[in-house]
């Protein structure tokens, strides 16, 4: 088994919904529309499916409020997404809070150090979205131009992006 640390820091990711989401003539924030069009933006940006979004039922609409969605990915974790609403009527701006591990330089990172391992990858595939967690693990699955399909196992060393990682696999 080989292994490596390294630090691949976080990501943030916004968004701002120009749709108004005022449920009907009354004054309450059109929840479905406001978590569909959070779950659609978000996963354009993350590359990835979200499972869900859910926020609070029954919000008022009112300039300048701020209040928290949860939003989950594929794999089950849980991301707090922080959402103001822009005006009184309805549109909305919203902020991941979770932070993520940066997943791109973390690929960036195993392209680089896979070929001193003697291994060529063809495609490293990991998932898109990591939630900074000490001691959270996850696999990235190699793809070796020789056929061969390697495991990267990641360990996240602490919350601020330092991880390390072990290769197995034939």
């Amino acid at each position: 088994m080989i292994s490596m640390k390294t630090r691949v820091g976080s990501r943030v990711l916004a968004g701002v919904a120009a749709a108004l989401l005022v449920a009907g003539c009354t004054n309450v924030l059109d929840e479905a529309k406001a978590e569909s069009t959070i779950r659609d933006d978000l996963a354009k940006q993350l590359g990835a499916s979200v499972a869900s979004v859910d926020c609070p039922a029954d919000r008022a609409v009112k300039a300048g409020d701020v209040f928290e969605c949860t939003a989950k990915t594929q794999d089950g974790q849980d991301l707090a997404v922080q959402v103001t609403q822009e005006d009184d009527q309805g549109n909305i701006e919203w902020e991941l809070t979770t932070e993520l591990l940066n997943v791109d330089d973390l690929l960036s990172v195993l392209g680089e150090w896979l070929p001193q391992q003697g291994v060529t990858p063809k495609a490293i595939d990991c998932p898109k979205a990591r939630v900074l967690k000490a001691a959270d693990t996850f696999d990235c699955t190699v793809t070796a131009d020789d056929g061969r399909t390697l495991t990267v196992t990641v360990i996240q060393d602490d919350d601020q992006g330092n991880v390390s990682w072990e290769l197995s696999g034939s």
